[in-house]
């Protein structure tokens, strides 16, 4: 506040964001829900340097960070203020998406994984649960969201996939 010759000036505040999360190891087809606040408890928003490598959704009013491919993208925690308050000084973050390797066997906790001619068959996925499809340089080619039937991906043959099903990964081989 400043008072000059019988005038109150209201100047506004400064503030800053908070932004304590660490970048954990993503691989192609995480998500991860971004916790960033401010000081002056206005809403934080997001922004990535590089929407091919990852994007930012905003899912139930939190912002979630999607990871379509390999490589590294900066995350900016970003708040522009309002009529009492200044904008704060962005936050910048490294994320760095890997290749999900999977694992060599088809089956575990109740899923099946088959292949034949050109398609790759899921099966025991519980309702909800996030299904992709990769080819081994971490390319998304098909993604869908169990509704605990099984899923059918159409894929070209003898080639070898990374399948993504909530948090667990599978190699799996066409014929």
């Amino acid at each position: 506040m400043v008072c000059t010759d019988g005038t109150l000036t209201i100047e506004k505040g400064v503030q800053t964001i908070i932004w304590d999360q660490t970048p954990q190891t993503l691989y192609v087809g995480d998500k991860m829900t971004l916790n960033a606040s401010s000081s002056s408890s206005l809403p934080v928003t997001y922004e990535s340097d590089n929407t091919d490598v990852c994007t930012i959704e905003l899912v139930n009013d939190e912002y979630v960070l999607v990871c379509h491919t390999v490589g590294v993208a900066h995350i900016s925690a970003i708040q522009s203020g309002d009529q009492n308050w200044n904008a704060a000084e962005p936050v910048v973050k490294e994320f760095v998406v890997n290749l999900s390797t999977g694992v060599s066997y088809n089956s575990a906790e109740g899923i099946t994984i088959g292949t034949d001619n050109s398609c790759i068959r899921v099966n025991g996925t519980a309702n909800g649960i996030p299904v992709s499809v990769y080819s081994l340089n971490g390319t998304m080619l098909h993604h869908s969201i169990s509704n605990g039937n099984e899923l059918v991906f159409n894929v070209e043959k003898g080639s070898v996939y990374v399948i993504r099903i909530g948090n667990m990964s599978f190699r799996v081989a066409t014929k």
